[in-house]
């Protein structure tokens, strides 16, 4: 994590309460069952609609955030404070057909 501000103390804050909210959000995928990965990656590949596409975050108005991806459907994008408030995120989350598709290397 890297400060892009002058307001330190609000940047430190800022950070303490994504560290807070992410152990939240990964505490509460494992008590699911459901598979997640952490990454730092900007441009991550999907299989949407049984096609590979590649979507690009690095010019996301967020800088930490949650993608939601059901290995079938476009990932949805939320923060970690809301991943289990969400009943629409959570339906594609606990759907059945919820399994990951594996990429192609």
């Amino acid at each position: 994590m890297k400060a892009k501000t002058k307001d330190l103390e609000g940047f430190y804050a800022a950070a303490d309460d994504y560290m807070f909210y992410k152990a939240e959000a990964t505490s509460f995928l494992k008590s699911k069952k459901i598979p997640y990965k952490l990454t730092q990656e900007k441009k991550i590949k999907f299989i949407v609609r049984k096609k590979v596409i590649e979507m690009d975050y690095s010019k996301s108005e967020r800088d930490w955030f949650v993608l939601i991806y059901n290995g079938k459907d476009k990932p949805v994008e939320t923060y970690s404070i809301d991943i289990n408030e969400d009943e629409t995120l959570l339906k594609q989350l606990t759907e059945p057909t919820s399994t990951p598709t594996p990429l192609p290397h």
